[in-house]
């Protein structure tokens, strides 16, 4: 059985659209299919452990999708096999995983690529992310993003919200240790912490950056005015920023801690985290210590 799980809330194409198209591509051709609402799955881990040895998951969504559940099943490694099916509008994951073919592809096994992830602990509670955890005027474009929103906006713009809010952001002083080395940092604008090459719909903000290499990083964009921020800030867009050393400063390690002299806000691959002082990234063994889950699938 292939299990198509949806999202109605999420808008977009109807359930059983989805289940046709699912069904339609090469991977499935021939199998029976069944579309679950995600809103009434309950606990992740029980409906997985749950499944019979030859079912398949097709999570249909972005992102976000992806960070909800990697959050509600850290630590459990699933015996079946886990696709995303891409629906989202940022689908930065993809894009890192799948390069040019993201445009063309929408299906991905990512049954990988959802063990062993990093970790971001903010004010004590602790977050998974599959992309990133933006600190600085991106969160903060975020959040604005949010408001929108809420406001009853239907769609929104966040590279003009970022073009905006650059005119009126107010950079601090940024403390960085990766691995017990400490960086000082003055007039911050960026600080995002990255498991993959890309946030914010498609920017390449660390393009050395390897989600295979067991690695995370953080790219401090630091030190400039305004208008050359300005200048500067289009070029994330294609990885040309990192040519600019006087003001872009990239660390790679395993224990990324970023400390803000004023509170900024932060979003965990866009779920939204306001006013934060400081946030914690871990990624290897010290990640485990937050899982929820024992590999089995036991509660801790």
């Amino acid at each position: 059985m292939v299990y198509i799980l949806v999202n109605p809330k999420a808008g977009g194409e109807k359930a059983g659209d989805l289940k046709e198209q699912v069904l339609a591509l090469p991977e499935f051709q021939g199998k029976e299919g069944e579309t679950r609402d995600v809103t009434e799955l309950g606990e992740y881990v029980p409906f997985l452990k749950g499944l019979a040895a030859e079912d398949e998951i097709v999570f249909v969504g972005g992102d976000g999708t992806l960070n909800y559940l990697v959050n509600h099943i850290r630590g459990y490694r699933p015996a079946n096999r886990i696709y995303l099916y891409a629906s989202g509008t940022g689908n930065d994951f993809m894009t890192d995983v799948l390069g040019e073919k993201a445009k063309e592809q929408k299906l991905l096994d990512v049954s990988e690529y959802i063990l062993d992830l990093p970790v971001a602990v903010i004010d004590g509670q602790a977050y998974t992310f599959i992309d990133n955890v933006a600190y600085g005027l991106d969160g903060e474009v975020c959040v604005l993003g949010e408001d929108a929103k809420a406001a009853g906006a239907e769609k929104v713009n966040y590279t003009s919200l970022a073009i905006k809010l650059l005119m009126r952001y107010k950079v601090c002083k940024a403390r960085v240790t990766v691995d017990g080395v400490v960086h000082e940092h003055e007039k911050a604008w960026l600080a995002p912490v990255m498991k993959g090459k890309y946030y914010g719909g498609g920017m390449m903000i660390a393009p050395k950056q390897d989600r295979k290499s067991g690695n995370i990083s953080v790219t401090l964009f630091c030190g400039s005015g305004r208008l050359r921020t300005l200048m500067i800030f289009p070029k994330i867009f294609t990885g040309e920023h990192v040519n600019y050393k006087k003001y872009i400063s990239i660390y790679e390690g395993k224990d990324i801690e970023v400390e803000m002299e004023v509170p900024k806000h932060v979003h965990v691959d866009g779920e939204v985290v306001r006013d934060v002082k400081s946030l914690h990234c871990y990624t290897g063994e010290a990640a485990h210590a937050y899982d929820l889950y024992t590999p089995e699938g036991e509660k801790k």
